[in-house]
């Protein structure tokens, strides 16, 4: 059973299954466990399951998360992170299948020492155009893979 089923409309990739934003001093120390997505619930699709977006002066994004347990089908992009505040998240023993244009999107630009995002155990099958894209690279910096194939 899913936790979250899409009901946007087909094509209609604007909503997301956890959508992490700024926050009056930021929201830290989140555990999120057994999270399942389903992204074509009713024939309808999600642009992601998980997504790290948007912050501002004194309201950073989320830091200090774990993503466990996560299993995502069928939406556009299962996991992304675009927002330069987001540190030390972690996906862990999490699958992604049928993504419909990839499975892990980074975008953070965050060049502060420490992780920022860790794919621990990860495996994506059926991607549509890639398993993980960044426009700064194949291993951006910050970027931690453990044991994960993305495909």
């Amino acid at each position: 059973a899913s936790s979250l089923i899409s009901h946007s409309g087909p094509g209609n990739y604007h909503d997301h299954g956890i959508y992490w934003s700024r926050a009056l001093g930021g929201v830290h120390d989140i555990l999120v466990d057994g999270l399942t997505v389903n992204g074509l619930g009713l024939g309808t699709d999600l642009d992601s399951a998980i997504h790290w977006d948007h912050s501002e002066p004194g309201n950073p994004n989320a830091w200090n998360v774990t993503v466990r347990n996560m299993h995502v089908t069928g939406t556009e992009i299962a996991v992304i992170v675009w927002d330069g505040t987001v540190l030390n998240i972690v996906v862990e023993d999490s699958t992604i299948t049928g993504a419909v244009r990839g499975a892990v999107r980074y975008e953070n630009g965050n060049y502060a020492p420490g992780k920022i995002l860790t794919l621990r155990r990860v495996t994506s099958t059926g991607s549509g155009m890639y398993g993980f894209y960044s426009s700064l690279g194949n291993t951006p910096p910050g970027v931690t893979f453990e044991a994960s194939s993305l495909r």
